[in-house]
């Protein structure tokens, strides 16, 4: 990747796969074979906590210096029967997040810490357990920090295997069967572990099925690997954890669901934390915090996006690249939608500006159609394949129709004969931008079949219950700040806003 597209990779990098301020611990040298393990199934141990702690994508990109766990807020959820006054609680608690309100979400729910996962409320074992989180608020960043503290001896230290599936990689979506799960390139380590796990049913495996939302619907369905995990018909003494947007989790088999022992929420930054995140952002510029600091302070739409961690990146990894170039000035986006155009044009104009042919473009690029045209056409290609992603459940794709421009990141997956390379956008919020991005060229006809007929944010749904209704609610966010939904004739919102009422 070339310097130019260091911007975007980074705040993925940054919020979802931070580092800690301390070196690397050097791998893991747990002697095998101790009491009831056999030798290559504890090899197999030793393989995952390397890669959880030296390994991971936690490593990848030095950007930011953070410490995860300080970043992590959790509440724990009422698992008692839903009661009329809970889901009251629920609904305020979403509509908090979508504000940032944390400090007004933590009064209304029991917090709770990263040691108390896995352990139910009347202290038995949690065997399943179900996370949510608003888009960007760091599900992706908790589930690898679970993983590290296990490898680490800090957690979990009753399991004998976590395993982290993230639900959208390839080798995970194609799985058929355990064998497709438990990835090991010695064959015989893979064997004996699967032989170990089954002849126990799971006992002293934990599971983490990283990213539900992004699941497909054919992973979903009965008798798929993950859902026999998930009933139970497979490894049925094993604690499964699950992590997903909350409206995503609905769908979530009724097996799974009725049997959750521990319902634990994710929530965003604190006023401390974006304080800090802050620093470390701005370290030896004293001048753009000074200016930063009171920008957010001073700014009710700035300090809301802030308690996002994802939009705390975006909006201050933007903020301290346009206070250099202006030499000081405010960066003043006023909605999200301007945020992440915004977001795009900088990415877009590093890659102009590293790129041999482009780097020799004058014009000042202030909108996507300042951009060369050969640039512009790359952008609406990867917009259609995000909405048709959207549109089919799709967010891991086998090959792109041109340069993903920073906007992705590719991963190599070891096959049996061979290897794979797949793509997906850095985040899936992202993805929801761009294909809203796609759906703003729409006609009438088109857009009004979209937001009144499909099935990402029926319209009457969206007007009864309110924009978090849809699966990809993002996505609507982000069409009607591009398009003010001009598209919809009004009668049509009357109507649907009458039947709702």
């Amino acid at each position: 990747m070339s310097e130019g597209l260091v911007l975007l990779y980074g705040i993925y990098n940054s919020l979802f796969h931070p580092l800690s301020d301390q070196p690397a611990p050097s791998p893991i040298t747990t002697p095998a074979g101790t009491p009831h393990t056999p030798a290559l199934v504890q090899r197999y141990i030793d393989y995952l906590k390397d890669r959880y702690i030296n390994k991971s994508p936690i490593l990848k990109e030095k950007v930011l210096k953070v410490r995860p766990k300080e970043f992590i807020h959790l509440n724990l959820v009422s698992n008692a029967a839903q009661e009329e006054e809970e889901e009251e609680v629920k609904s305020q608690c979403l509509l908090l997040q979508l504000h940032g309100d944390v400090t007004a979400i933590k009064k209304k729910r029991r917090p709770m810490e990263m040691e108390d996962i896995g352990i139910s409320e009347d202290q038995s074992v949690a065997q399943h357990i179900l996370v949510e989180g608003s888009p960007g608020i760091g599900k992706t960043m908790f589930s690898w920090e679970l993983c590290r503290q296990w490898a680490e001896g800090k957690m979990l230290q009753d399991k004998d295997i976590v395993l982290m599936l993230q639900l959208r990689s390839k080798s995970v979506r194609e799985a058929k069967s355990l064998s497709d799960l438990f990835h090991h390139s010695n064959d015989g380590i893979k064997q004996e572990v699967l032989e170990h796990i089954t002849s126990v049913d799971g006992r002293g495996v934990f599971l983490v099925l990283e990213g539900y939302d992004e699941l497909t619907e054919d992973q979903r369905t009965e008798g798929s690997i993950l859902n026999k995990l998930l009933i139970g018909d497979c490894l049925p003494k094993a604690s499964i954890m699950v992590t997903s947007r909350p409206l995503s989790s609905d769908s979530l088999c009724p097996e799974f669901r009725e049997s959750v022992d521990q319902h634990i929420e994710v929530l965003g930054f604190n006023d401390e934390d974006i304080k800090s995140y802050v620093e470390k952002a701005c370290q030896k510029q004293p001048q753009i915090l000074a200016d930063l600091l009171s920008y957010i302070s001073s700014n009710p739409f700035v300090s809301s996006v802030m308690y996002i961690p994802l939009q705390c990146a975006i909006l201050t990894a933007l903020y301290i690249e346009k206070w250099k170039q202006k030499k000081g000035g405010l960066y003043a986006p006023t909605t999200l939608t301007q945020l992440y155009t915004d977001l795009l044009l900088s990415s877009l104009i590093r890659y102009i500006s590293d790129h041999p042919v482009y780097s020799k473009c004058k014009t000042k690029i202030r909108q996507l159609s300042d951009l060369p045209s050969e640039v512009q056409e790359q952008v609406w290609k990867l917009s259609q394949l995000a909405a048709e992603g959207l549109e089919n459940k799709q967010f891991i794709f086998d090959s792109i129709p041109c340069d993903h421009m920073g906007l992705m990141q590719s991963a190599e997956e070891e096959l049996v004969i061979g290897s794979s390379v797949s793509y997906c956008f850095l985040h899936l919020t992202l993805q929801e931008y761009l294909a809203a991005l796609h759906w703003s060229r729409m006609g009438s006809e088109d857009m009004v079949r979209l937001v009144s007929e499909t099935s990402l944010f029926p319209l009457d749904t969206l007007v009864r219950d309110g924009i978090t209704a849809g699966h990809h609610w993002p996505a609507l966010y982000f069409l009607s700040g591009l398009t003010k939904l001009t598209s919809v004739p009004l009668e049509l919102l009357n109507k649907c806003l009458k039947a709702a009422v």
